[in-house]
């Protein structure tokens, strides 16, 4: 029986009045061109549904496209799921490009691209669909999303300001773990996309009071007593009042419309607590048959397509039709989009209907399901596979690899990993397929190996006790070559080494009598050998299949990934001994496509990474272009943003710091690969592009770069984390919270000075250890210092580098400065000095010069120190470096007080301390401060100084005088133009007071 109390568009008005009102205002943008993301998120059965179809209705009758799609508890969602589902009834207009294959079904989802290159697809082919009519995408039950999907919706989420779209996730918000992606992803998407956030609440009392008025018509009293009822019994949830309201109505108890009516005594009514009852009862009455064909429906999922429901079922095209007919007129299901089938009205019925079947009957037709899916052309393999498995059925293995095929192809690599997992857990146990449960453990390690999740690490530990228990000679140096990629990048880089080193050798030994080249393409083929035997069909793909050579002996192609950690870890002679004859190999073998592979790219990069360590800085930057050209190739942004940072680090800040265009360049270059990936699954440890970190370092963001340190202490790259470490810790130093700097240090040097390198991010790890020393110096703890200075230089002989020498010498004459040893100190300051200056090293020459100067001024060399000082001021500023400027402002402004140039002392330290208030440099403050006062001590001529103002003021208001500019002033005066501009405020004020 209808009635108005169970129309939707009525429950979605009564008590959500300013939801809708919010949702058709992001709607009215998206129509003007500003599209946005909205977040709805409510508990189960709280109406975001009904919210979602009022807005539907409204923006059909703008003439708006509204595609919709969901994830769905019972089934296995496959990768991209909901945005499959979301077009998969687009009808294109003539000339718009097709489907980009993550959006389709078919065997070539995702064609082998890079995540970075799909998602640029589908937001291109997003764009332009919206140019056509304004596009509502509405993604529905979305705490069941896969991590590629989540992915997915970050990206294109940032890319709507400009579009015609509005995009609608519903979620709930109480099945939400702590550790589940979408909860951690929620603030990323506040933060990049500026999303919506409508968060459903149950229904007061005054507005369901409101839909029973509008509704039945009751006396006051019987009104009060319904509301009290729906309250008590549902909770003031708007699904568990509508069928409460339907139970009273079918009961006879409640009459919508009509004349005034008498409410019976609704404490005799017995309604079960549980949902599952309330809805049964409603079920009851329906036919055997249609019951009985709905609970395969259940089964089948919240979205029925007709054709397998009928096979399943054995119900003709007319039955069905009769039972969908009865199960509709009872609100049970509802027609899908185009005709293609039917759905649940709710998935709260359908669970309810799934949990009426005893377990041995879902085994029966889930087992059905899935054989009619497995003959049906374009089923989904994650579908299949599941069915299958909650049969209890062992082809849920070959299917859960179809499955992770399938998205391995999208690049979900996440998703794959589950599927692979899932199929190997299937096989535990099972010594005749020993190998096969082995390599799907591996597999599943290997997809997992960029993501910190610790389960990569347990699957190559099992993959590599299996292949010694069952003698599978490649799988044990895959398994040892990979886990070692994994140690390093956790941090146990010497260990991870030695496991790399170990599946090299296996592999060289492999290659005496067999071809071994791509990881995975052996990995993939070796799975499919043991679980789809005979299956060579083009779900398999090229899988990144490495360059092949038959005119020569086998290459060992895994040896780039070893030249990249040995340079990582500072091992560079070794780094370009091997990376050098590795390059030049792959060079004469595949000529100038060897950069084509990625484990040649890795090498590359590591050479590159070698080269500059030890001065060649040419050499440096020729490789990492030609990685970066690699990366680029494959659309792999996340590697190209990965060298550009190593770059900036090893070759641009150190070497070329006074190359502003070229610094520029760079960071352009890195900012526009970090926006092509931000959104990916790897980079949700942070927004921010990790080559800005150190560039604001140097141009004195402090707080900015303490930020993004900050997040990347959660990163699952041990570069960022380290350089993370020594950031926080220089910063606490330079701002006076040496506790800070401490814990810092020691966290990445956990044996202090007595720490050996190998086992770290050198570049960091040796900054570490330099920022300990001056930690050191500081506190006057000259032992200390010298303990760390040796540990220092050790690092330097260990490594062969070239890059750090000069800062050892100046670690060196500052020690000896502090102990009054002048002689000592100006030698190793006149060796830093020439360290620095070949090859070219700006920032190390700012501090030598300044050094240089502070010990000349010492022993009364004046104009030499002044020469020396104001160089270093000079490239200071060529750099722009505002820390590095005050601290030679403040070595100029001893000089003058030494000299008894009181003023130009007081306008040197007047600027000093600006800069360095706006950089809490604390200590460098409070030196500031006690040269002012030794100024004080020298009492300039005053009677020449009219009353009130202040030397400084009188020296600016004689250049007013003049007619020169702030900008003019400033530079005469060595002040900044907004120091100008507060002196003549502060002129103006007391002229007029």
């Amino acid at each position: 029986m209808a009635s108005t109390a169970l129309s939707g568009h009525q429950h979605a008005i009564v008590g959500r009045e300013g939801e809708l009102e919010m949702l058709h205002a992001c709607f009215t943008r998206a129509e003007a061109g500003q599209g946005s993301l909205v977040l709805m998120s409510g508990e189960a059965g709280i109406g975001k549904t009904t919210l979602v179809r009022d807005l539907i209705h409204h923006a059909a009758g703008r003439d708006a496209l509204v595609l919709t799609g969901g994830c769905y508890d019972l089934t296995t969602t496959p990768p991209y799921g909901p945005w499959i589902e979301v077009f998969r009834f687009l009808e294109l207009p003539d000339g718009q490009p097709g489907l980009p294959g993550i959006l389709r079904q078919d065997d070539h989802a995702g064609d082998d691209l890079k995540q970075a290159a799909q998602f640029e697809q589908t937001r291109t082919f997003v764009s332009g669909v919206s140019q056509h009519k304004t596009l509502v995408m509405i993604l529905e039950d979305l705490h069941w999303a896969d991590q590629s999907s989540l992915d997915l919706l970050r990206f294109l989420a940032r890319n709507l300001t400009d579009q015609r779209v509005l995009l609608i996730a519903t979620f709930r918000d109480d099945e939400l773990a702590r550790d589940q992606v979408l909860n951690q992803i929620l603030s990323v998407l506040a933060r990049e996309a500026g999303s919506v956030r409508i968060d459903l609440r149950r229904l007061a009392s005054d507005a369901l009071e409101q839909l029973v008025g509008a509704t039945y018509r009751l006396t006051d009293a019987d009104q009060r007593r319904l509301v009290d009822f729906l309250v008590e019994t549902g909770g003031g949830n708007p699904f568990f009042v509508r069928e409460l309201l339907r139970t009273l109505e079918a009961d006879g108890l409640l009459t919508s419309g009509g004349d005034v009516s008498k409410l019976p005594d609704l404490g005799s009514v017995r309604v079960p607590p549980l949902l599952q009852h309330l809805i049964g009862r409603r079920l009851s009455r329906l036919s055997d048959e249609t019951r009985h064909a709905l609970q395969i429906a259940a089964v089948i999922g919240q979205d029925v397509p007709l054709g397998p429901w009928g096979v399943v079922s054995g119900l003709s095209e007319e039955q069905l039709a009769d039972v969908i007919d009865e199960a509709s007129a009872m609100h049970i299901l509802e027609d899908q989009p185009a005709g293609k089938g039917v759905r649940f009205s709710h998935a709260l019925v359908r669970a309810a209907m799934y949990e009426s079947l005893s377990l041995p009957r879902r085994r029966v037709w889930h087992r059905r399901i899935a054989e009619t899916l497995s003959v049906l052309p374009g089923s989904i393999p994650d579908n299949v596979a599941h069915h299958f498995q909650e049969a209890g059925d062992i082809r849920a293995v070959e299917w859960f690899v179809r499955a992770g095929l399938r998205a391995r192809r999208s690049a979900a690599w996440l998703s794959a990993a589950r599927s692979f997992e899932t199929a190997a857990a299937l096989l535990e146990g099972d010594e005749a397929r020993a190998r096969a449960y082995g390599w799907l453990r591996f597999e599943a390690g290997y997809l997992l190996r960029f993501s910190g999740d610790p389960r990569s690490i347990d699957h190559l530990n099992a993959s590599e006790q299996l292949a010694l228990g069952v003698g599978d000679q490649l799988l044990l140096a895959f398994s040892l070559y990979i886990r070692g990629s994994q140690r390093c990048l956790r941090g146990d880089i010497r260990g991870g080494l030695f496991d790399i080193e170990l599946g090299i050798a296996a592999i060289d030994k492999l290659l005496e009598t067999q071809a071994v080249t791509g990881t995975e393409l052996h990995a993939l083929a070796a799975i499919r050998d043991l679980v789809l035997p005979g299956d060579s069909g083009s779900q398999w793909g090229s899988m990144d299949r490495e360059p092949d050579s038959a005119d020569s002996p086998p290459m060992n192609h895994q040896k780039g990934v070893l030249i990249n950690w040995l340079s990582m870890s500072g091992q560079y002679r070794a780094a370009v001994e091997i990376g050098e004859a590795f390059v030049a190999d792959g060079v004469a073998r595949y000529g100038d496509e060897h950069v084509l592979n990625f484990q040649h790219i890795s090498g590359i990069w590591g050479l590159g990474r070698a080269h500059a360590a030890i001065g060649q800085v040419e050499a440096a930057r020729q490789e990492f272009e030609r990685a970066r050209a690699g990366d680029r190739y494959h659309t792999n942004y996340v590697g190209v943003e990965a060298i550009t940072w190593a770059e900036m680090n090893l070759v641009v800040l150190p070497y070329q710091t006074d190359n502003l265009a070229e610094r520029a360049r760079l960071r352009a270059e890195a900012g526009e690969a970090w926006s092509r990936c931000l959104g990916l699954t790897f980079t949700i440890a942070g927004e921010h592009v990790p080559t800005e970190l150190p560039i604001h370092m140097l141009e004195g963001r402090w707080t900015t770069a303490l930020g993004i340190a900050h997040e990347h202490l959660a990163a699952p790259w041990v570069g960022q984390v380290h350089e993370a470490l020594v950031t926080i810790g220089t910063i606490a130093r330079n701002r006076g919270n040496v506790e800070v700097a401490w814990e810092r240090i020691d966290k990445l040097l956990p044996h202090g000075p007595a720490t050996e390198p190998g086992n770290s991010n050198f570049p960091f790890a040796i900054s570490g250890v330099e920022l300990a020393a001056d930690v050191a110096i500081d506190e006057g703890n000259l032992e200390t210092a010298a303990r760390w200075i040796d540990a220092h230089e050790h690092w330097l002989d260990w490594s062969g580098a070239h890059t750090w020498r000069a800062d050892n010498r100046l670690l060196r004459a500052r020690l000896h400065l502090r102990s009054g040893n002048l002689n000592e100190a100006r030698q190793h300051a006149d060796s830093a000095l020439s360290l620095a200056s070949d090859p070219r090293q700006p920032l190390r020459l700012v501090a030598a010069e300044r050094l240089l100067g502070d010990i000349d001024r010492r022993q009364g060399n004046v104009q030499r120190a002044a020469d020396r000082i104001t160089a270093s001021l000079n490239l200071a500023d060529a750099c722009v470096a505002p820390f590095e400027r005050a601290l030679s402002l403040l070595a100029l402004a001893e000089l003058h007080l030494s000299t008894g140039e009181v003023e130009g002392a007081r306008r040197l330290l007047e600027e000093a301390r600006e800069i360095c208030h706006e950089l809490e440099a604390h200590p460098t403050l409070d030196r500031i401060a006690a040269l002012e006062l030794e100024a004080d001590a020298v009492r300039p001529e005053t009677r020449d100084i009219p009353d009130g103002l202040t030397p400084r003021e009188v020296e600016v208001l004689q250049l007013v005088a003049t007619g020169q500019s702030n900008r003019q002033i400033a530079d005469a005066l060595f002040l900044s133009p907004r120091t100008v501009e507060r002196h003549i405020a502060n002129i103006y004020l007391k002229a007029n007071y």
